[in-house]
Order: C-alpha cells, then sequence, then structure tokens
C-alpha cells in the first residue's frame, strides 16, 4: 500500500461553535527568526530543532521543557488542523516559529527539516470506539498519516516518534500498519542505504509513565541508521502516583449523585456489578468510573487508576470519583495527563469544555518525554540525560 499522492482541503473547524466554519491562515509566523539560514546552513548554536505535527496543545514541547531541555530546544513548527486549539498553542507556547493548518495541503519540500519529529496522527479512524474506517475514513483522517510519512522521506529528520492508539496493531488495521513500517524500513538515504532503525512498541501509561491511567499508545520510532544501529531503548516501569496524589487537596467535601438519566443507569449498573466488593466507596479501594457512555456501552472503570482519558471521556467532566462522589476537576485531568496545572493558557481560547477535551487528546507527558529522553540519548544529542519521572510521576 503506497501512500496516497492526493490532497483535500477542508475547511478549519472551529470548536467554539457547532457547525460554524472559520478559514484559518495556512501558516502563521510567529518568530521572525531566520529559519532558512538555521536549518540550511546549520547555524543552530548546538540546538535541537524540533517539529510536531498533529501537535494539538504541542504536550511533547512541554515534556521537552519538563526534561530540562528546553533552553536547548528551537521549536521550529507545529501543526493544527482545530482553529480554537491553534489559539491554546499561540498562548502556551510562546518560543514556536511556524504554526501550519492542514499538514494534507503542506508543502513538505518548503517545511524546515527538523532533528526530532513528532506526529500522533488522528486515531478515530482506528480507534475501537470509532467506525472502523482506518483509510478510508470519510472524513480523510485516516490518510494524515501518509503525508507525515512523507514530511519524513523529504526530509528526513534525525529522530521521529509516531504516536498513535493500541488498535492500530489489531488484525483489521494490519493492512495500514505494515504500509507505514514498510515505508519506514524502505527509506534510503544519501548514501542509498536504509535511512532509519525503525522500532515499535505498546506503551501503557499506567506502567512506564507513572501515572493513575490505564492508556495503552502504539508508539512507532526511528533513528537516522548512521546515528544510531539499535533498536530503540523504551521506557522501562516506573512506581505509579497514587491517585490520591493528582486530586484536589481541597476537594474532600462529598459531592452529590449524578442528575443526568444515563449517568444514574451506569452509575446504578456498576454498583450492582461491583457490589461484591467491600465498601467500593473506601479512599483505599479508590474506584473511578466513566458514566457518559451511554446506555449501550458497559462503564469503563478502574480501582486506584482511571481508565483511558478520551476527548469525550474529558470534556464529558472526566471520570467520576465513587469515594468524592463527584467528577474530576479540571486540574485533575490535566495531573491525570502528567500536566502541571496552570501551564497550558486556555482562558482566551476556549472554553473549559473544549480544553478538557483537548486534555483527553493529548499525550501523556512523562510517556513521550521518558521516550524522547532515550531516542535523544541515543542518537547522540546528549551522553546523558536525567529521568525526571523514573521514581514516578506528580504534577500535583
Amino acid at each position: 500500500m503506497a501512500p496516497p499522492v492526493t490532497t483535500r482541503k477542508p475547511a478549519v473547524s472551529d470548536s467554539r461553535g457547532a457547525g460554524k466554519k472559520w478559514k484559518a491562515p495556512d501558516v502563521v509566523v510567529l518568530r521572525d527568526i531566520d529559519l532558512e539560514r538555521v536549518v540550511l546552513t546549520g547555524e543552530t548554536d548546538g540546538k535541537i530543532l524540533f517539529g510536531s505535527d498533529c501537535a494539538g496543545i504541542d504536550i511533547a514541547k512541554l515534556a521537552l521543557e519538563l526534561l530540562g531541555i528546553g533552553n536547548s530546544i528551537v521549536h521550529v513548527f507545529a501543526s493544527e488542523i482545530d482553529f480554537a486549539t491553534r489559539k491554546v498553542i499561540i498562548a502556551s507556547h510562546p518560543d514556536l516559529c511556524v504554526l501550519y493548518g492542514d499538514i494534507t495541503t503542506r508543502d513538505n519540500a518548503a517545511v524546515p527539516r527538523v532533528d526530532l519529529y513528532i506526529i500522533g496522527f488522528p486515531c478515530q479512524p482506528f480507534s475501537v470506539q470509532g467506525i472502523h474506517a482506518g483509510i478510508a475514513d470519510p472524513q480523510g483522517r485516516g490518510i494524515v498519516v501518509f503525508f507525515a510519512l512523507n514530511y519524513i522521506q523529504t526530509k528526513l529528520p534525525t529522530v521521529f516518534i509516531l504516536e498513535n492508539v493500541e488498535a492500530l496493531t489489531h488484525q483489521r488495521f494490519q493492512e495500514e500498519l505494515n504500509a507505514i513500517l514498510n515505508f519506514l524500513v524502505s527509506l534510503k538515504g544519501p548514501d542509498g542505504t536504509p535511512a532509519y532503525t525503525v522500532s515499535m512498541s505498546v506503551l501503557d501509561t499506567l506502567k512506564v509513565g507513572g501515572l493513575p491511567q490505564s492508556r495503552r499508545r502504539l508508539y512507532i520510532t526511528g533513528a537516522l541508521s548512521k546515528k544510531s544501529n539499535v533498536h530503540t531503548s523504551w521506557p522501562s516501569e516506573i512506581p505509579c502516583t497514587p491517585i490520591e496524589q493528582i486530586l484536589d487537596k481541597h476537594s474532600d467535601k462529598l459531592g452529590t449523585l449524578p442528575v443526568h438519566d444515563y449517568q444514574i443507569h451506569n452509575f446504578t449498573r456498576l454498583v450492582d456489578k461491583l457490589s461484591q466488593h467491600q465498601d467500593i466507596f473506601a479512599k483505599t479501594n479508590m474506584l473511578i468510573a466513566e458514566l457518559d457512555c451511554g446506555k449501550t456501552r458497559s462503564p469503563q472503570y478502574g480501582w486506584g487508576y482511571a481508565p483511558c482519558l478520551t476527548r469525550n471521556r474529558s470534556g464529558g467532566g472526566g471520570f467520576w470519583i465513587f469515594a468524592k462522589h463527584r467528577f474530576m476537576t479540571l486540574n485533575e485531568l490535566e495531573r491525570l495527563q502528567g500536566i502541571p496545572p496552570g501551564r497550558i493558557n486556555y482562558e482566551n481560547a476556549c472554553s473549559p469544555r473544549q480544553y478538557a477535551q483537548m486534555i483527553g487528546n493529548a499525550f501523556s507527558v512523562s510517556v513521550v518525554g521518558r521516550l524522547t529522553r532515550n531516542l535523544l540519548v541515543q542518537a547522540g544529542f546528549f551522553k546523558r540525560l536525567a529521568d525526571p519521572w523514573r521514581r514516578g510521576s506528580s504534577s500535583a
């Protein structure tokens, strides 16, 4: 399966108003620096050039800051098609140089080359909760990854990370996954030899991110073969932060029972199902569950950890904390992804509900941070680099 060569040009969706469409600029130059000189002549002052596509709120850049190497990074470009999310990027990452819109209409030959390239391409076509359309997704989201592959082919970044849902590894999408991997493995460098050492693994935030969220994601990585001829050193398991530590300290007062019919329905279903457990409201057996899953799908839950945070779950109020009789707060949703509360500036860009949805779409900070750390050391950018999350993650 070869990457498609056709492009699509949809209007940019603005999530502030249902059905409202905005035509946002394809390219916004935010910092007046001579990128052509920096990229073509290599005059980077020893800094690492970084670019991210389908960036969301650009959690990958936040992870680099928390790694302690923010001053060693030139934030060359990001791309994001959603209008409101682009406003959050601009407000939260003032060092960003160029912001692109729809990457399927972008000429990758004109995009600067970077050392570190990261993309979390759209997961809806592959998600177990989606329509399972794959590259045939009617909204065109399934082919976005091929435009990222074209960027890698055109610019040969030193290191790259592609992220998506674990379901992409399922039998249903074997053809799509093989097409991605085969394309990357077949890329050649200027001397005609294989360009990249390519690796793949499924990582769980609960195990390697130190955060109390069961979030399994597929990561495909590559490093230029001349920089590293060994496969990626994947992050090791680390202690998990107790769920109690991400909860707001001032919100110990018990809330009230859910009020919507479908929430009450799911609440009752869970209580009946778990009635064999002793005192499901006990703090020592913290039960975290989704209640906004409708009436046809069984609610996901975890004892002492949260199920996978998604756009819909996060936008619906997050998870129900049985011991507190309430949904999670916005700060708690941030901590569940490893985002220090207050670090992302959304107030003048979107509503709290829209921002909650963006949190659900984001990377887990500690996972992408630990993986990037390993790749940068492996590729020789650093001899050693401290792992700030090795003893567990906490953004409280």
